[in-house]
């Protein structure tokens, strides 16, 4: 295993996911941006509920215009 694995590893052995009982009051998402800023927020912590990040991705509606730059086709598939 890599030092970089092994970097990654201990990230993700120092997050602690749970799950509670909470219902979030997620405030409004309208943008993408905002979506990636409280997404962002959220995995910055030490302790992540893993129900706020399923309602957050649950109650958010996206503009498909948002995604636009994001989309590439390819004609060969």
């Amino acid at each position: 295993m890599s030092s970089n694995e092994l970097s990654i590893m201990n990230q993700l052995n120092s997050i602690n996911l749970y799950q509670s009982n909470k219902e979030y009051q997620i405030p409004m998402i309208s943008t993408l941006n905002d979506f990636i800023e409280t997404i962002r927020m959220i995995f910055n912590e030490d302790h992540i509920d893993i129900n706020e990040v399923y309602t957050i991705l649950k109650n958010f509606q996206c503009d498909f215009s948002e995604w636009s730059k994001y989309i590439f086709y390819n004609k060969t598939k």
